[in-house]
């Protein structure tokens, strides 16, 4: 068990296992439009940003790999590669 502090509160979260991978990755969407991507074991390895509140927080196989996309409030969408 573990925990971690995040940016802000988390409005999203998604459970992806990237590719080679053996624990999954959790994605999270932040009240502040972070996006952040914590290891199987809590630690956080990667941090964007959304441009706003994340309101919905997918994931989706493309030909180059898994990504995470983030939608905002206001109708944004940025998308961050997880593989």
């Amino acid at each position: 068990m573990w925990a971690t502090r995040l940016p802000s509160s988390p409005t999203q979260l998604e459970v992806i296992t990237p590719a080679g991978a053996e624990r999954p990755a959790i994605i999270a969407g932040c009240e502040d439009g972070k996006v952040v991507r914590l290891s199987g074991e809590g630690e956080i390895v990667g941090l964007g940003a959304a441009g706003g509140r994340v309101d919905a927080l997918l994931t989706l196989t493309t030909a180059r790999g898994k990504m995470a996309m983030a939608v905002t409030a206001t109708g944004a969408v940025q998308g961050f590669a997880v593989d």
